[in-house]
């Protein structure tokens, strides 16, 4: 399941239980997309399979020793529970990869 995806203060969340993503504007208006479990269920596959969102974090993201306090604002970030309890957290300022973009596009056009 894909908690969160942020990009310039606007975010998705994408849920299973209710099978629903809802996006946050940065004015803080809510929308909701509701999804039939099936078509949810694709959306979460390419976005493992095809996307490999569980390699963001060594593909995209800096290394883990870089000072906190040097790091600018991230320009993404992502969470993501796996059902096996498994947590990732995600975030880069360095850019906006096209694996990125390709599932921030996929997730904007449910909106239109």
């Amino acid at each position: 399941m894909i908690d969160f995806i942020v990009l310039h203060k606007e975010s998705y969340q994408v849920s299973r239980t209710p099978p629903a993503i809802v996006r946050i504007q940065q004015d803080g208006a809510l929308q909701t997309a509701a999804l039939p479990s099936k078509n949810l269920g694709k959306l979460l596959k390419w976005t493992v399979h095809t996307l490999e969102i569980f390699w963001w974090g060594e593909d995209y993201c800096g290394s883990a020793d870089v000072d906190p306090e040097d790091v600018e604002s991230p320009l993404w970030s992502a969470r993501v529970e796996y059902s096996n309890g498994e947590i990732q957290d995600m975030e880069s300022a360095n850019g906006l990869p096209g694996h990125v973009l390709e599932l921030l596009s996929a997730l904007a056009e449910l909106f239109e």
